[in-house]
């Protein structure tokens, strides 16, 4: 196992801790901006894809491992490979550290019509299909990856990993979540969830369109590319939501 991190411009000095203890890791430096989507791409760019490798590993630095996590993503993974073929890619459910509540992992669609909302699923006992998936932790085939390539380039921070699963779906190959949790995640509140009733509907707009948020050319592409036949419809009326909403809580356009 070969092991690369990014560091974009980490101050607490873990890039300098993991070269001490694990000195054959791989550290990429970014420049700061990355985001997310952005640094996992850039590691892929840089280093992975130049590598022989069987399968992919991807994870993010906020995980908490079981014991036994890799054997569980690699049992999975056998399975689907043997049941579905080479192109899967595998995601680890992961659990709140206090309350055990499934926290990131797979989902299904919720909606027959609104082809972008989605349901989380907890593990069943047994490795089952999804329609996407949560990248905390996830196993990716070399197969796939050669046949849809890595995140798509239109992302670069939240949703790129949602748009992997449907993409890698959309081509043919299936996702799976592991039959158990793997590990602690404790969910990341943004401060998207709640968009502050005190904020001016320009400042709410700013919010969500920014690259923490979803930037609208890259919405626009998401529900171009997996919205359905509704994608227009259901693209406009996000935008749409948030100024009705706006206008119920008497709230107005500021500069």
């Amino acid at each position: 196992m070969s092991i690369a991190i990014v560091d974009d411009g980490c101050s607490d000095g873990t890039a300098s801790m993991v070269s001490a203890t694990y000195p054959e890791v791989q550290i990429i430096p970014g420049d700061g901006n990355l985001y997310w989507a952005g640094g996992m791409r850039f590691g892929w760019e840089q280093w992975v894809k130049s590598q022989a490798f069987d399968a992919l590993l991807v994870f993010n630095d906020d995980i908490r491992l079981d014991p036994n996590a890799l054997r569980e993503l690699i049992d999975t993974y056998r399975f689907a490979r043997e049941m579905k073929g080479s192109l899967i890619v595998v995601s680890g459910a992961f659990r709140n550290r206090t309350s055990h509540e499934v926290t990131y992992g797979g989902y299904l669609h919720s909606s027959r019509w609104h082809r972008l909302r989605f349901t989380m699923v907890t593990p069943t006992g047994s490795p089952c299909q999804i329609d996407t998936l949560n990248m905390n932790c996830a196993l990716i085939s070399a197969e796939a990856l050669e046949y849809v390539g890595f995140l798509s380039g239109y992302f670069r921070h939240g949703g790129a990993d949602m748009e992997f699963g449907l993409k890698l779906r959309k081509a043919g190959g299936t996702v799976w979540l592991t039959k158990t949790s793997i590990g602690w995640c404790d969910r990341n509140e943004s401060e998207l969830s709640d968009v502050g009733r005190s904020l001016s509907l320009r400042d709410r707009f700013r919010l969500i369109t920014s690259i923490k948020g979803e930037p609208v050319t890259t919405r626009f592409r998401y529900y171009r590319d997996h919205g359905g036949v509704l994608w227009p419809v259901l693209f406009v009326g996000l935008y749409l939501r948030l100024v009705l909403s706006a206008m119920r809580n008497g709230v107005c356009w500021k500069y």
